[in-house]
C-alpha cells in the first residue's frame, strides 16, 4: 500500500499539466502501472503490436484489455521475417534490442507524435536489466518522454502487489521460460539457445505459428520435417 501511494504521488507529480498515455503490453509490470494509473483516472491505454503475436496472446488481450486500449500495430509480418532472417529468435542482445527499437519504441514514437503527447508512462524497472533514465525520467533522439514510476521496484514489491490486489496472471508467464521472455512477437523470443530450440518451444506454445511460417522459412520447414 505504501508503494502503491508513493507511486501515485510520484505519477501525479509528473504529470500535471501534462497529456500522457500508458504504454500497456499485458505484461505484468505494465498491468500494475496500469491498475495504479486507473486510481488516478488516467484511462488511456496503448498497446504496441506486430503481425507476428501468438493468437493467444491476442485473445487474451481482447478479453482482459483496460477500457478503451487504443492498438498501434508496425506490420512486421512472415514476409518481413523471411527477408530479415536474422532477427529470428535472437541469440544476442544487438538483436533483441532491435527488435524492442523497431516495434515498441517505433509504435510509441507514432502514437505520442500523432497524439501531440507530452509523456509516456512506461513499466520499465531497473531490476529488469533495463534503463528507465534517471530516477525514471528518459527522452529519446526522437523527443518521447517516457516516465516509469516504478522504475525502482524488486521483483518481490511487484509480485506482492499483484498478490495483494488479487490480479491473475496472464496464461504467457506459465509457457516456457516465460518470466524471461515476457510479452512481444513469438520470432522475438530469446534465450532459445538455437533456431531449431525456438521453433520447439512456439510449437509447444501453438503450433499454429510454426505451421504457417514453413511457407515462409526453410528452419520452420526443416523443423516439421524432423
Amino acid at each position: 500500500m505504501e508503494l502503491r501511494e508513493q507511486a501515485k504521488d510520484r505519477i501525479k507529480r509528473h504529470i500535471s499539466g501534462k497529456k500522457v498515455a500508458v504504454s500497456w503490453s499485458g505484461g505484468k509490470d505494465s498491468i500494475v502501472l496500469e491498475h495504479i494509473c486507473r486510481d488516478l483516472g488516467l484511462k488511456k491505454n496503448v498497446w504496441v503490436r506486430c503481425n507476428l503475436e501468438y493468437q493467444q496472446v491476442v485473445d487474451w488481450i481482447n478479453e482482459n484489455a483496460p477500457e478503451g486500449l487504443e492498438i498501434v500495430n508496425t506490420e512486421q509480418d512472415l514476409q518481413w521475417l523471411a527477408e530479415n532472417k536474422h532477427m529470428l529468435f535472437p541469440q544476442h542482445a544487438e538483436i533483441a534490442s532491435i527488435w524492442f527499437k523497431q516495434v515498441q519504441n517505433e509504435g510509441q514514437k507514432r502514437y505520442f507524435k500523432k497524439n501531440n503527447l507530452d509523456m509516456f508512462l512506461v513499466g520499465r524497472r531497473k531490476i529488469d536489466g533495463n534503463d528507465p533514465g534517471k530516477e525514471g525520467m528518459d527522452i529519446d533522439e526522437h523527443g518521447v518522454l517516457r516516465y516509469a514510476p516504478i522504475y525502482d521496484w524488486r521483483h518481490e514489491d511487484l509480485l506482492a502487489y499483484m498478490e495483494y490486489h488479487e490480479i491473475d496472471w496472464p496464461q504467457f508467464y506459465f509457457w516456457a521460460n516465460g518470466f524471461q521472455v515476457g510479452t512481444g512477437p513469438w520470432a522475438a523470443r530469446e534465450y532459445t539457445g538455437s533456431i531449431e530450440n525456438g521453433w520447439q518451444e512456439v510449437y509447444e506454445i501453438e503450433p499454429e505459428v510454426v505451421e504457417r511460417a514453413a511457407y515462409y522459412l526453410n528452419s520452420a520447414a526443416d523443423f516439421l520435417n524432423k
